[in-house]
């Protein structure tokens, strides 16, 4: 069971299918602690959720263990992040 009353509900949300991108699992918990109890800077994980291509497996796994939720649910949050944007193309 995760130590963090915030890191039990994140769980839940990401096993019941209601946190589908990393936005929404920052929604649930707060960077910081999270941060400290993946062992890296808060300022890393900051630069790590606006440029989600550098997460490393490492990273996912540490978050994983953190919230104690399959691997590869945490990959494919920060997958979903990196897949590009639909939206209105600029004309140029």
């Amino acid at each position: 069971m995760p130590k963090d009353s915030r890191y039990r509900t994140a769980q839940k949300l990401i096993l019941g299918g209601l946190i589908k991108n990393l936005g929404d699992l920052f929604d649930a918990i707060d960077k910081t602690p999270l941060a400290r109890d993946m062992h890296t800077a808060p300022s890393r994980l900051t630069k790590l959720i606006h440029n989600p291509a550098l997460f490393t497996f490492e990273d996912c796994y540490r978050i994983a263990a953190i919230l104690e939720v399959d691997e590869a649910r945490i990959i494919e949050l920060v997958h979903s992040e990196s897949k590009p944007k639909k939206g209105v193309k600029k004309k140029g």
